[in-house]
């Protein structure tokens, strides 16, 4: 994503694989853009500030995960991605109805994506809390 388009209060989606991040736009800069992430991935500390580069890719070292690496910008309008991630999270939960705690899930049904935003559960990959 081009950062050039974004403006600040904008809310956006970070992501990195199948895990999703929601926040808003603080800051807008030449080399790129800071988002404060809705919920803090770490306890203890007042807030979670990502830099991101102008291609949409963080620059804090750490702000990723081990399995996909860096955390993007998603290129998704926010309203969209939103209203994906909330059928994505009804088919999850007819999953879990359909296949109970310690069951088999079908190799041919693939796993929703999470989202550690406001309205599920808190997935984080990373241990830096930018914001200086």
């Amino acid at each position: 994503m081009n950062t050039k388009t974004l403006v600040v209060g904008q809310e956006v989606f970070v992501v990195s694989g199948i895990y999703y991040s929601d926040g808003k736009v603080v800051k807008v800069t030449r080399e790129g853009v800071e988002v404060q992430l809705a919920r803090n991935p770490l306890p203890g500390v007042a807030e979670a500030i990502w830099r991101f580069d102008t291609e949409g890719e963080a620059r804090d070292e750490c702000a990723g995960t081990a399995e996909y690496g860096s955390y993007i910008l998603d290129t998704m309008p926010f309203e969209e991605r939103k209203a994906k991630l909330l059928e994505t999270e009804r088919r999850r939960e007819l999953l879990q109805k359909q296949h109970p705690e310690g069951s088999v899930i079908p190799a041919g049904e693939p796993l929703p994506p999470i989202f550690d935003g406001p309205f599920w559960f808190l997935v984080s990959g990373c241990a830096y809390i930018g914001g200086q």
